[in-house]
């Protein structure tokens, strides 16, 4: 579901734009993680840190970290792995060696606005798995609870054993990522609370980029970087009654919700798309970045049938042609 298939999108965004822009690469292809066996390519492009070790010695071997957590595993992902880009921006400057990557929009075609539908609409919801070790006890009652006493929705996996008990009685169930955007869409103030790896590593989630993109009002918490990157679009809290009085207030000024989000999702667009990350990362690595060339007979786009959450697990798409083939490997879960 939502991570796993998150992971996926992001690797079919970076996998196009590398093969539409970058003259050098051939053909790309996604494997899943028990599958890093079979990897062979001249880069390989991986999107979590929890995989079987690659085989292939020649290949440039690449990592993206995206979740908070692993910071005391970063010497051992550095011996790893040729380069590492990292979405922390706290944790580049503690690791001069590693390479600020932000997060970005999973995929701005999917992220719009939509049409408000029924089964989805709330007056406050929460889109994200629960983590014992990340959100639960005091942090879950400053940043959830507050918000129980409006008509509150959480989406995810693992809320029917949350601690506070309280909260699984607003529980409503795990989504495909597809329906995400519905869920944006149908709410009034969407609540983005990280949990304590991604807080203490200043790791943003990419869910705010995604609400901003469907032009959702994203009520958060602190975060330096987040803050940094979305002050002008987003509304931040210190969680409890600041939290609550943030949650009445909003509701009550429908307009400047609206007000709030104008222009976000053409912030998104112009600044926060993984096709500008696979710029930076086609940049650092040495490839030469050009128009696009998807139109170009050098390469056959193989067709992607269909949302990638109704393909996974194992699934294949890929772009074939000549020159460097490049591999993502995306978590598994």
């Amino acid at each position: 579901f939502l991570r796993v298939a998150g992971d996926e999108f992001v690797a079919v965004e970076l996998g196009q734009a590398l093969s539409r822009h970058c003259p050098q690469i051939g053909s790309w292809r996604i494997y899943d993680a028990k599958e890093a066996s079979a990897v062979s390519s001249d880069i390989v492009i991986v999107l979590w840190p929890d995989y079987p070790r690659l085989r292939q010695s020649a290949a440039k071997k690449v990592m993206w970290l995206q979740n908070g957590g692993w910071a005391s595993r970063i010497p051992m992902l550095q011996e790893q792995f040729d380069v590492l880009f990292c979405a922390s921006r706290l944790l580049c400057e503690r690791v001069p060696e590693m390479v600020y990557l932000p997060v970005a929009c999973t995929n701005p075609t999917l992220y719009r606005p939509c049409p408000s539908h029924p089964r989805f609409e709330a007056e406050v919801c929460f889109l994200g798995n629960y983590y014992r070790e990340g959100r639960s006890g005091e942090h879950a009652a400053r940043y959830m609870l507050p918000v129980t006493e409006f008509r509150f929705a959480i989406w995810g996996s693992g809320w029917d054993a949350a601690d506070p008990p309280m909260l699984r009685r607003f529980y409503r169930g795990r989504l495909p990522i597809t329906l995400g955007p519905v869920v944006h869409s149908s709410c009034q103030v969407f609540l983005s609370y990280h949990d304590l790896r991604h807080r203490q590593d200043d790791m943003p989630s990419g869910r705010v980029f995604d609400a901003l993109a469907c032009e959702a009002f994203v009520l958060s918490d602190h975060m330096p970087s987040l803050e940094a990157l979305f002050s002008r679009y987003v509304v931040f809290t210190t969680g409890g009654e600041d939290l609550r009085e943030k949650v009445r207030y909003f509701l009550a000024h429908p307009e400047e919700r609206v007000a709030k989000v104008q222009g976000a999702r053409s912030f998104i667009l112009t600044h926060h798309t993984n096709t500008h990350r696979a710029k930076q990362i086609a940049h650092h690595l040495g490839l030469t970045w050009g128009e696009d060339v998807s139109g170009d007979h050098r390469i056959e786009r193989a067709p992607v049938d269909g949302p990638a959450s109704a393909r996974f697990p194992g699934v294949r798409a890929g772009v074939h042609g000549l020159g460097e083939d490049v591999s993502l490997v995306r978590g598994q879960g």
